[in-house]
C-alpha cells in the first residue's frame, strides 16, 4: 500500500526509514523504499492484512494518482479498494498480476459496484495480441482482436473489464474461443477472439472522472521495465499461419523499477537471455531502450 497513518492519524506516503500504522488493521507498518517496486508500506509482521493486496508497482501508483487522495486505498470493511468514488461508491480495482476465477467472483460479490482495470501495457509486445493481422485475412470483424494467451480467469468476471494498453484502454465485451480459423487454415492453439471497444486513455480517464494527464507529465518517464527469459529455459516458439515464428509469454520474466539508475544496478548483476530494457512514458507509450543478451551487464543506454 502507498498510504499509511502517522502518529496524528494523517495520511502519509512512504519515505525511507519511516514507521506508521496501517489504515485497515491499525498495526505497525514500515516503509519499503527498495529498487524494484515503487516505494510503499509493509506490515512489520510480514504479509498484508488484506489478502487481496498485490505488490505495488509504478503502474499502480500512476493510476491511483489519477484520483483525489481521499479516493485512494479506501477501507471497505476488511479490504482496501484501490480507487473508490465517494458519490456512487464505484470501485476501480487495479490488477497487475494474474488472479483466480474464485477471487474474481469473491471481489465482485464483496464490492458490488466495481470495474476491473488490468495492466496490459506489454500485451502488444508479448505476442502482438492486438493487431490487424486477422483483419487483413478477413477473419475478424471490426472491434475484435486476437488474443493468443488470454487471462482465461476473467471469463468468470461479471463486472466490466478494461485493459490498459498504454495509450488506449479496451473495454472487453466478450471472449470467443478459436477452434479453427477456417477450412484449410492452420489451427490457432489456445486462441481467443476478444470483442471490445477501444477508446483513448484520456477518454477513459474522463469517463471515470479521474484527473487528466497534464501536458508537462506526458514526456516524463514514469517507470522502467526489464523483460528477459531465464538462460536455462528454452524459449517457446509458436508458428502463426506461416508468417513468422513468435515467442509467447510462457517463460517471460519482468521487473519494474522506479528509476533508470536502479535498473542499471539490477542489469549489471549478470547476463540474462534476451534482455530487453523498456521505458514507460507519461503519454502511455512503452519505448525500448535496447535489446541485449551478451553485454547486458553494461546496463541500458541513456535516452
Amino acid at each position: 500500500m502507498f498510504l499509511a497513518l502517522d502518529s496524528s492519524l494523517a495520511t502519509v506516503e512512504a519515505r525511507p526509514n519511516q514507521r506508521a500504522q496501517c489504515p485497515l488493521c491499525r498495526k505497525p507498518v514500515l516503509s519499503k523504499c527498495g529498487e524494484i517496486v515503487d516505494w510503499h508500506w509493509a506490515h512489520l509482521a510480514g504479509g498484508d492484512c488484506d489478502p487481496w493486496a498485490e505488490a505495488e508497482t509504478p503502474w499502480h501508483r500512476w493510476w491511483k494518482e489519477r484520483a483525489p487522495a481521499s479516493w485512494r486505498e479506501v477501507t471497505v470493511g476488511e479490504h482496501r479498494a484501490d480507487i473508490r468514488r465517494p458519490d456512487d461508491h464505484v470501485v476501480i480495482e487495479l490488477q497487475h498480476s494474474p488472479i483466480s476465477p474464485e477471487e474474481i467472483r469473491e471481489r465482485e460479490a464483496y464490492y458490488g459496484h466495481m470495474v476491473w482495470l488490468i495492466d496490459g501495457r506489454l500485451l502488444t509486445r508479448e505476442v502482438r495480441m492486438f493487431d490487424d493481422w486477422t483483419r487483413r485475412l478477413g477473419q475478424v470483424r471490426p472491434g475484435t482482436w486476437s488474443w493468443l494467451w488470454p487471462r482465461k480467469s476473467f471469463l468468470a468476471a461479471r463486472r466490466r473489464v478494461f485493459l490498459d494498453l498504454g495509450t488506449s484502454v479496451l473495454e472487453v465485451k466478450g471472449f470467443e474461443e478459436v477452434t479453427n480459423l477456417s477450412p484449410g487454415r492452420r489451427r490457432l492453439a489456445n486462441g481467443f477472439y476478444l470483442h471490445g471497444e477501444e477508446v483513448s486513455r484520456d477518454a477513459f480517464i474522463e469517463r471515470a472522472r479521474l484527473r487528466p494527464v497534464a501536458a508537462d507529465e506526458r514526456p516524463r518517464t514514469v517507470g522502467f521495465i526489464a523483460e528477459w527469459r531465464p538462460p536455462s529455459r528454452e524459449p517457446q516458439s509458436v508458428p502463426r499461419l506461416g508468417l513468422y515464428r513468435h515467442r509467447g509469454p510462457p517463460g517471460l520474466r519482468r521487473r519494474e523499477f522506479r528509476s533508470e539508475a536502479l535498473l542499471r544496478r539490477w542489469a549489471a548483476r549478470g547476463p540474462r537471455a534476451e534482455l530487453s530494457l523498456l521505458r514507460w512514458m507519461g503519454d502511455g507509450s512503452v519505448v525500448e531502450l535496447r535489446n541485449s543478451s551478451a553485454d547486458s551487464a553494461q546496463g541500458p543506454a541513456a535516452g
